[in-house]
């Protein structure tokens, strides 16, 4: 296949990497590098499984969090938390400095094909969720009527099926995987293909960028507007103020949604554009990717445990495995026959 045409004719050929031949200098940029990676592995393990697991386990095991606005907070979690597994993947690698040789090229090139479409599952469930919560704040009356039950599985459902459509094209000869030994992981060669590359950071960062962008900042704006005309009517406040300090609430959560996502995915896709045309140093595709794959544990806080129904949850989860531990404890031993 043509990707493995591209993997093995670098300066650093996949297979020496995969036989564990390659000689590659320790040196402090090295170090540097490794200990990046390895500190983000670290985080995301420690904080990303458990946050992204607990929202997945409450929502499928208490039937009140089941409604339409959580299962977009459900698939947003089930990407993030694929993306942390598979992010394992590359412990060894760290550890070794190259890609496991038990894993060989084609779980390479396996690795980088998954690994691509939990990444675009990942923003753009991030994108849709920005579009059902700025058609609940813009438009509520027509809110329950575009976003029903089903509807809205079907939308996520669809969400999947064009993150791996879009990854195809890297096994299928248009685009290239091969091992980044800045980053110890297999990934899109972003020289070897500069059209796909260019086609995959905008399709799968750009556009659901430029749509979570313009649903959170109309949502905020229209949130801001209702509450200078709220002001302008005191008599009144009494019987919107909670309803609207809800939805202040809301937009200042999501705004805050909106800048984690620029900031983790803006200077990733700045970064594999720039690429495409001129050498980039390593520490910049260290950076860039630590930035962008650390927002997998940081949803789970925006999304999960700012939310108060997710945190009602949480206490109701927490109480009863207490009181469970609590039973065990005082249970008396069964007298030995």
């Amino acid at each position: 296949m043509a990707m493995m045409a591209d993997a093995n004719s670098t300066s650093t050929p996949l297979m020496d990497l995969v036989d564990g031949n390659a000689t590659v200098a320790v040196n402090g940029t090295m170090v540097a590098e490794t200990v990046a990676m390895g500190s983000l592995v670290v985080l995301l393990t420690v904080f990303g499984i458990p946050g992204n697991l607990v929202i997945v386990i409450s929502m499928v095991i208490n039937p009140k969090l089941q409604t339409v606005a959580n299962i977009f907070v459900l698939n947003i979690a089930a990407a993030d938390l694929s993306v942390i597994l598979l992010l394992l993947f590359c412990v060894p690698a760290l550890g070794y400095g190259h890609w496991p040789t038990a894993l060989g090229s084609v779980g390479c090139s396996i690795f980088g094909f998954l690994f691509t479409a939990c990444c675009i599952a990942s923003t753009y469930s991030l994108a849709a969720t920005a579009l059902n919560r700025w058609c609940l704040i813009v438009y509520p009356s027509r809110y329950h009527k575009t976003f029903t039950m089903r509807r809205s599985v079907t939308i996520l459902a669809g969400l999947w099926v064009l993150a791996v459509v879009l990854s195809i094209p890297l096994v299928a000869g248009w685009g290239a995987i091969k091992y980044k030994p800045e980053i110890f992981m297999c990934t899109f060669d972003t020289n070897g293909a500069v059209p796909y590359t260019i086609f995959i950071v905008v399709a799968g960062t750009i556009i659901p960028l430029a749509v979570t962008a313009k649903c959170y900042i109309q949502l905020f704006w229209t949130v801001h507007r209702t509450q200078d005309r709220i002001n302008q009517r005191r008599s009144s406040v009494s019987s919107m103020s909670s309803n609207q300090a809800d939805k202040q609430r809301l937009g200042k959560k999501l705004l805050a949604a909106l800048i984690v996502f620029v900031t983790c995915w803006g200077p990733y896709a700045v970064g594999m554009l720039v690429a495409t045309s001129r050498p980039v140093e390593g520490w910049v595709h260290v950076v860039t990717m630590w930035l962008a794959l650390i927002e997998s544990g940081l949803n789970a806080i925006i999304y999960g445990f700012m939310n108060s129904q997710l945190q009602a949850a949480y206490k109701e989860m927490f109480t009863r495995w207490k009181a469970v531990r609590k039973e065990k404890a005082s249970s008396p031993e069964p007298t030995p026959v």
